[in-house]
């Protein structure tokens, strides 16, 4: 699940990017050579709009790309759900591909990409898999915070320069908050990485990232490593109102 929510943080900050019609072909895969499956999705656009369709394993790795009333179905740790209307998806098999050799360490290369290709191409999902009328889906990144501010979240990814997101967005927070991680507590929202500088070097910041949400920060350091923080590792927000 530690891949699912960082993945799922990468692809849920970019689909917005894309327009409509497009091919995602998502490869977080560690189960590869399993039997795991590995699915096509379409999911219909809006009116006029062409579908879009997402490819990857059977995992909820799919999940960002799927309509909001599955995620809401979606159990945790992420299960099966029923598709609805306007979602249809099929199975992959090695059979679909019979005519390329299949390794059991790059499905992403041997299946998934070949199925996107003649996804874009314009071949249809039936001519591609075996219909199915479930997927695994992963519930929503959202975390729990109530009127006044407070709840709990956790941490969804930590970028290569040591930040470590949360699944707390800055517009459900309170305009003075403290953020509880580990030991340490944190006051926000800072409005730029430069404010940890201040008072002394280390001063950790609770900031609204570029994708929404608020990430744990130090200025010129790794707040993961100072921290020791990792994913799944649970975030509380306190509202300084009810201070």
């Amino acid at each position: 699940s530690k891949n699912i929510d960082s993945a799922l943080f990468h692809t849920q900050a970019a689909w917005g990017s894309f327009s409509s019609g497009t091919v995602h072909l998502v490869v977080v895969d560690p189960g590869v050579g399993s039997d795991r499956g590995i699915i096509l999705v379409e999911v219909t656009g809006k009116k006029d709009s062409p579908p879009a369709f997402f490819i990857g394993p059977n995992t909820g790795i799919l999940s960002s790309g799927l309509p909001n009333e599955m995620r809401l179905q979606a159990p945790n740790p992420p299960g099966p759900v029923p598709t609805i209307t306007g979602v249809s998806a099929v199975e992959i098999t090695s059979a679909t591909m019979q005519s390329q050799q299949i390794s059991y360490t790059f499905h992403g290369r041997d299946i998934m990409a070949p199925v996107a290709a003649r996804v874009a191409a314009g071949q249809k999902l039936d001519e591609l898999g075996i219909p199915i009328n479930s997927v695994i889906v992963a519930p929503s990144l959202e975390a729990c915070i109530d009127s006044k501010g407070s709840g709990t979240g956790r941490i969804i990814h930590i970028d290569r320069y040591g930040n470590a997101i949360t699944n707390i967005r800055l517009v459900e927070t309170p305009p003075a908050f403290r953020l509880q991680v580990r030991n340490t507590e944190i006051n926000g929202p800072a409005l730029s990485y430069k404010d940890g500088s201040e008072n002394q070097k280390g001063k950790f910041l609770a900031i609204e990232g570029s994708s929404g949400f608020l990430e744990i920060a130090a200025f010129k350091e790794s707040a993961a490593e100072l921290l020791d923080l990792s994913t799944e590792d649970p975030v509380s927000i306190f509202s300084d109102q009810i201070r």
